[in-house]
């Protein structure tokens, strides 16, 4: 992870989506003072869950096997294609109208601020299992892009407590330094470490 990465700043797109009658579900945005509101139908029936599935098992597989040579399966993949078509279809389905109007207002103020924005997902139970971090705008999937990464929130979670800490604090690290793959380039890690 580039320090340029790491300093990024984020505006946060908090969308809640929940179940009102069968297959319509409400969509709530807010982001600062703004909100936006749509209703959607869940575009995906069982048996397109279970093709999901289906693909996503078929992707591990074939990660699994693909040679220790090959570091990267090609995005012309069936099933990166596939993942494609379900982020794309989920987008326009959740994010639109209102909702997505106001998520290109939000997107055009992040850009001026020179900040990201973080999708924050609050999902109901019946549409957790929908591919959310495949979500795909202009043919990319929104997660992959640093600048607006895809996170599942829990509302209402309780605040940690503090704790007490006694000086110096000690922490064991440990950089793993397989043979098998791509190199880490560890003393940026352990540099990066100490600065924590």
């Amino acid at each position: 992870m580039s320090d340029e990465i790491s300093e990024i700043k984020y505006h946060d797109f908090e969308i809640s989506v929940q179940q009102v009658d069968g297959d319509e579900y409400v969509v709530r945005a807010k982001s600062g003072k703004g909100k936006a509101e749509m209703r959607f139908t869940d575009p995906f029936n069982e048996d397109k869950r279970r093709v999901i599935r289906s693909a996503l098992t078929a992707a591990a597989l074939r990660s699994a096997s693909v040679s220790r040579k090959t570091k990267m399966r090609g995005a012309a993949a069936p099933e990166v294609r596939e993942m494609k078509d379900f982020g794309s279809l989920l987008f326009r389905e959740a994010i639109s109208g209102p909702v997505r109007d106001f998520y290109q207002k939000c997107q055009a103020q992040a850009d001026r601020d020179r900040a990201g924005m973080r999708l924050r997902l609050t999902l109901d139970q019946s549409v957790d299992d929908l591919p959310w971090e495949f979500l795909v705008l202009n043919d990319d999937f929104m997660a992959l892009n640093p600048r607006s990464p895809i996170v599942r929130y829990i509302a209402g979670a309780a605040a940690c407590s503090l704790v007490k800490v006694e000086y110096p604090l000690r922490l064991l690290v440990v950089i793993a330094k397989p043979s098998d793959e791509v190199p880490l380039d560890t003393d940026a890690e352990k540099n990066r470490s100490r600065r924590l």
